[in-house]
């Protein structure tokens, strides 16, 4: 892989990295105002309701997530035509995209409209990504 192929991986990558942390901080909001609520108030309805509060916010992030990557790999793919390269490598990173957008969204999707049992799940899943996306 050529030095410029590589800078436009690398370019995704930290694409993706920011709009993890930019879900990361929208989950946090919503778990905190839920939490914010008392425990006697705290239901799967309040839950959603948190959370469709933040879908304009959610669905901002995913729109520019969306128009940063497409704007990636139309460059990336122009520079393959341009040097008479194969396409795999930008396929390869489209099939990867959607694949990481589908289980990320079927992840909150879950976390969302999981029964609230008073476990924890919502606070236990931050703390599993704390590492990974909130620093």
């Amino acid at each position: 892989m050529d030095a410029k192929i590589n800078a436009y991986v690398q370019e995704i990558k930290a694409l993706q990295k920011r709009t993890q942390r930019k879900l990361y901080r929208a989950v946090c909001d919503s778990y905190d105002e839920y939490i914010a609520h008392p425990v006697e108030e705290r239901s799967l309805a309040l839950k959603v309701s948190v959370v469709l509060g933040k879908s304009n916010r959610l669905n901002q992030i995913q729109n520019e997530c969306d128009a940063e990557f497409n704007t990636i790999i139309k460059e990336l793919r122009q520079y393959l035509t341009d040097n008479g390269r194969d396409q795999s490598i930008a396929d390869q990173a489209e099939q990867e995209y959607k694949t990481e957008k589908e289980a990320m969204t079927k992840e909150l999707t879950n976390l969302t409209y999981s029964q609230v049992t008073g476990k924890g799940e919502g606070a236990q899943w931050i703390q599993d990504h704390y590492a990974e996306w909130g620093s």
